[in-house]
């Protein structure tokens, strides 16, 4: 819907169900959560009676630090606003059932429910993955889900290592991964060198303000790439960071 990428929607003739799943806290999500809604009515109503189906709008929170977005837009007489949850939230009401399950992906799913972190789950789960029956087909796509759990929990790298030491992922087998290779190609460049600043600034103490964060995580892949040669490029680097802006051009 004119470059709208939503990450789920289902629904019949009177209800559309739209979940996001949100890894990092955004203090633009309630516009790009509008921006959906309003897609969604173009697409979904009736151009001749002006009928459509409810929108029924939710976000869910997977990621590692707090939540700490809000979840409406209120100005004058105009309301807008969705549930949002993190998952976390369920991790009492489903810790029995997930372990209980005999699917991996439920298990992985209870890592994410974790309200803290503690290395004695996530090894307990690669473990019993780990065990699994090597003839299993879906083998290659729980190993994967298990990776990209850790990283979005933001594991302690000596436990993500442990845990990458007791399984083993055939890239070939594992259509997540292609999906990662082949549709994020054009991403993983960005994502690399977005980390590499941000590393930079961890390590020597930096500041860098969340709105220009964001701002900077929205840009097209080149445009990132040549902000990312001239900060590096940069001899006084904190200025570098307090003066960009979006537009800004560089010699």
């Amino acid at each position: 819907m004119d470059g709208l990428r939503m990450d789920a929607v289902l629904g019949d003739d009177h209800e559309i169900y739209h979940v996001e799943f949100q890894a990092q806290n955004h203090s633009m999500m309630h516009e790009r959560m509008l921006d959906y809604y309003l897609g969604l009515v173009e697409r979904y109503t009736d151009t001749k009676t002006s009928d459509g189906p409810t929108i029924r709008q939710y976000v869910l929170y997977v990621g590692s630090d707090r939540l700490n977005m809000k979840p409406y837009i209120v100005r004058d007489r105009f309301r807008f606003c969705y549930p949002m949850r993190s998952i976390k939230a369920f991790h009492y009401g489903w810790r029995n059932t997930l372990w209980g399950s005999g699917h991996p992906e439920d298990w992985i799913l209870l890592l994410l429910t974790l309200p803290r972190y503690s290395e004695k789950p996530w090894l307990d789960v690669a473990v019993k993955i780990a065990n699994l029956s090597e003839d299993r087909r879906e083998n290659a796509e729980t190993h994967a889900l298990l990776l990209i759990a850790c990283i979005l929990r933001n594991i302690p790298r000596q436990i993500q290592e442990e845990i990458e030491t007791m399984i083993k992922i055939d890239l070939n087998r594992s259509r997540i991964f292609r999906q990662v290779f082949d549709d994020g190609a054009s991403l993983s460049r960005s994502t690399f060198l977005l980390d590499e600043i941000e590393h930079y600034i961890a390590r020597n103490g930096l500041e860098f303000d969340q709105t220009k964060r964001e701002d900077l995580a929205d840009l097209e892949d080149e445009e990132i790439m040549d902000i990312f040669r001239h900060f590096m490029d940069a001899s006084d680097k904190q200025g570098f960071l307090d003066t960009w802006s979006i537009g800004r051009r560089y010699p």
